[in-house]
């Protein structure tokens, strides 16, 4: 049917249809072109004028405590390394030695306990979060020191884990 449409036989659709078609092609080159505009518009970086500055981006997770801005909070866990208690910071161990700075708001337990700074030492087990301010330096918020106490709540046995091991 095709090869004698082209030889000019006599199409059983409506005429109407052919009248349309040439139209059609130009609406979809015409949209085209559209898209194609629209996304060279959306793609371009934002160009300011010299001199104006961007606003600040305010953040949820941005806060202040005196003149220092803390960007965001993180959890860390580790090996204590060193410990300065003159300085109030402890390094855990591994390939990058973080340092972390304890501050007076710091809460420190050690086995579950309520502890203080002199009571932390080499070798202990560290877990906590810290919030890093805008220099890269990590404050401690939180942090537990020692192996990690089981909490008892409803529902938990309240059995210790190395005397059921031991079968007494």
């Amino acid at each position: 049917m095709v090869e004698a449409l082209r030889n000019g036989a006599a199409c059983s659709c409506d005429a109407a249809f052919h009248a349309v078609a040439p139209q059609n092609k130009m609406n979809t080159s015409l949209l085209m072109l559209v898209a194609l505009l629209l996304t060279a518009i959306t793609t371009q970086p934002n160009v300011r004028a010299a001199g104006t500055e961007k606003p600040a981006a305010s953040s949820t997770t941005t806060k202040e405590a005196g003149t220092r801005k803390f960007n965001r909070t993180v959890p860390f866990r580790g090996k204590v390394a060193a410990m300065d208690a003159q300085k109030k910071t402890f390094t855990l161990s591994g390939p990058k030695q973080r340092v972390f700075q304890l501050s007076t708001d710091t809460q420190i337990e050690k086995a579950g306990q309520p502890a203080a700074i002199e009571d932390i030492t080499t070798g202990d087990e560290a877990r906590g979060l810290c919030q890093i301010d805008e220099d890269g330096q990590r404050i401690v918020i939180k942090a537990s020191f020692g192996p990690k106490v089981a909490k008892t709540g409803p529902g938990k046995d309240k059995a210790d884990p190395a005397e059921v091991a031991a079968g007494t």
